[in-house]
């Protein structure tokens, strides 16, 4: 199955920069058996939103396959399960909505799927109207078809304001340019 997962961090985990955070989850991704990263987008700063008075976040988006060969079928729920737990692992904790923290991790999407329930909303509610969200997932799926809007994430990412949505860069360049040498060690999945 293939999932759209944005990612942020605007606080520092552990004395590291939300770009070492950032950088930190791609490595965890890369070296997690039951993922393939497909794409991995370039690392953007933007405004905190709603509240600009916090610092500013570090954005991007990863395109996974979540069921090689030999693991078992993953259901939405269960990966969204999976990235709560790689959010506590950084330090996320769950407080007021909006709130600054060390790790966001939100599921965009599953291929096509529409779902409702208490705990998953998928395609991810608020995603299309965001920037900071859209512009990195087009980057890595941009043909993927919003399932209810009938638009593709290109489409929706160019209709846009920017507002103030900076690219950094690849995220390997960016490892490269800051002697990223992390090798990440794996939460519990």
């Amino acid at each position: 199955m293939t999932v759209i997962v944005a990612f942020g961090a605007n606080l520092p985990f552990q004395g590291r920069s939300p770009v070492l955070t950032c950088l930190q989850v791609i490595d965890l991704f890369f070296n997690l058996n039951k993922n393939d990263i497909l794409c991995v987008s370039n690392l953007y700063e933007s405004v905190a939103w709603p509240d600009s008075y916090q610092p500013h976040y570090i954005n991007g988006a990863l395109l996974l396959r979540c069921d090689k060969k030999g693991t078992r079928d993953l259901k939405s729920t269960s990966v969204l399960r999976a990235l709560h737990r790689i959010e506590a692992f950084f330090g996320r904790e769950r407080g007021a909505p909006n709130a600054a923290r060390t790790l966001d991790l939100d599921l965009i999407a599953v291929e096509g799927e529409i779902c409702q329930t208490d705990e998953l909303i998928l395609p991810h509610p608020r995603a299309h109207e965001r920037a900071f969200v859209m512009v990195p997932v087009a980057e890595v799926a941009p043909d993927w078809v919003h399932p209810v809007l009938g638009r593709t994430a290109a489409q929706i990412a160019a209709d846009l304001p920017k507002n103030g949505l900076t690219r950094l860069g690849s995220w390997e360049t960016l490892a490269k340019e800051g002697g990223f040498r992390y090798q990440a060690r794996s939460p519990e999945l």
